[in-house]
């Protein structure tokens, strides 16, 4: 199995499935896409577009795809703008 880990979190790459302690989260599709990039580049600040050429395959979205997916992801997890303890 290949997992991703972090804070009390992983990624479950082959079951395509984000866990806390063991408890599936409701994230799928694009969101979770976009959480394993940022995971696999944890050293590093990523702009929105290499965001959307990776993710998006370059597509043209709506403005607001990036930040809603983040949204959805801090949500998800716990996290906020203000309290920024994953992304």
């Amino acid at each position: 199995m290949r997992h991703l880990r972090f804070a009390n979190c992983e990624i479950d790459l082959d079951a395509f499935e984000l866990r806390r302690e063991g408890e599936r989260l409701p994230l799928n599709g694009k969101p979770l896409d976009l959480l394993i990039y940022l995971a696999r580049h944890p050293e590093r600040v990523i702009s929105r577009d290499e965001l959307l050429a990776e993710i998006w395959d370059g597509r043209t979205v709506s403005p607001s795809t990036v930040p809603t997916a983040i949204l959805e992801i801090r949500r998800v997890l716990g996290d906020s703008a203000e309290n920024q303890r994953v992304i």
